[in-house]
């Protein structure tokens, strides 16, 4: 059966190294079109033209029965839907297997990896790319979503709040907390309001990590490009997904109500768990002034995840906004600090 694989991931994740020995495949590299185009891989000039011309060669490979390799960076939901769209309108005489396969590195490792290169995108583009990021479902069309890594993975997840947040201050009037206790005390809501060990552990690790990418989303300046005296976090769940994704699992242990001890966080889980976060916001950003916008992410989710994403939010509201219990998680939180509380069995 033909394949249409279509790379997704930061520049130096190492998409163009992936796909280099897959012989079996014509790679049609957006890269390679802009250096062809123009003599150099950093001109960004007419990406209309760079992306047709790469649309036009796709099909073209296709028809003439060759599967292709898609290779751009493919971060979007509604960039990825476009392309996969049209091909499936054009080709839909043919058998295809349409797969999207994300190459996985850190932020830092990405960002040494660029730097090292004979051209180079800016850290600011990498960065902006990353509030981009948005994890595909299989209800864009796709029949396989897989990650692969393209480095080993630096960060625990026993060490990830102390890692990516540390004792950051709010810096909002909507947040009382600082953003490791806000995290730990929407842990803890998730902990003693819910049965919680009937739930799949990445539920209760979605929460936990949900705002993992806030520090370095910090920002004094507004929408409008104006300096103010509180933070704003915006696309956080974004880059707090993309971190998530990027966790060490190893010595993973959950005791599961329905299924005992657990001492495996499967791949499966840690994407569940970095969809989560990616939606996270979504309850406040958009369903609560839109049902369309709710519908539309009822139809990309499966049922369950659609269900958690609710979950998620009302630990993530309710950790606060419970005056009753945030009075009384504010005289123990900082034991989730020291570790005297644990969010990890050892």
């Amino acid at each position: 059966m033909l394949e249409f694989i279509m790379l997704g991931g930061l520049p130096g994740c190492g998409k163009s190294t992936w796909a280099k020995d897959k012989t079996e495949y014509d790679v049609h590299s957006s890269d390679a079109i802009r250096a062809e185009l123009f003599g150099d891989e950093d001109v960004q000039e007419r990406p209309s033209e760079v992306f047709k011309l790469m649309y036009d060669r796709t099909l073209a490979s296709l028809r003439a029965g060759k599967s292709v390799i898609y290779d751009a960076t493919n971060l979007t939901r509604k960039n990825r839907v476009n392309t996969l769209t049209e091909i499936k309108k054009a080709l839909k005489d043919l058998n295809i297997k349409y797969k999207y396969i994300l190459i996985y590195a850190p932020i830092k490792t990405c960002k040494i990896r660029n730097k090292n290169r004979t051209r180079h995108v800016p850290n600011v583009v990498i960065d902006r790319m990353v509030k981009s990021f948005e994890l595909p479902v299989k209800q864009e069309g796709w029949d396989e979503i897989k990650v692969e890594y393209s480095s080993p993975l630096y960060v625990s997840y026993k060490d990830a709040i102390q890692t990516y947040i540390g004792q950051e201050p709010h810096d909002n009037p909507h947040h009382v907390l600082d953003i490791d206790l806000h995290m730990y005390g929407a842990y803890d809501y998730f902990v003693r309001n819910y049965e919680f060990t009937t739930f799949p552990s990445f539920l209760a690790y979605a929460i936990l990590f949900h705002d993992l990418g806030k520090k370095l989303c910090k920002t004094y300046y507004n929408r409008k490009g104006e300096l103010c005296d509180k933070a704003h976090y915006y696309q956080h769940a974004n880059v707090g997904a993309y971190l998530a994704l990027g966790l060490d699992f190893t010595g993973f242990a959950w005791h599961s109500a329905i299924h005992g001890l657990i001492e495996e966080f499967s791949e499966e889980d840690k994407y569940n768990m970095a969809l989560l976060i990616n939606f996270h916001m979504r309850p406040l950003e958009a369903w609560k002034d839109s049902a369309k916008a709710k519908q539309r992410d009822k139809n990309l989710l499966d049922p369950d995840l659609f269900w958690y994403v609710s979950i998620v939010h009302d630990c993530d509201v309710n950790s606060e906004e419970d005056l009753e219990y945030l009075e009384r998680f504010k005289k123990y939180c900082n034991k989730y600090r020291t570790g005297e509380i644990k969010c990890f069995l050892e």
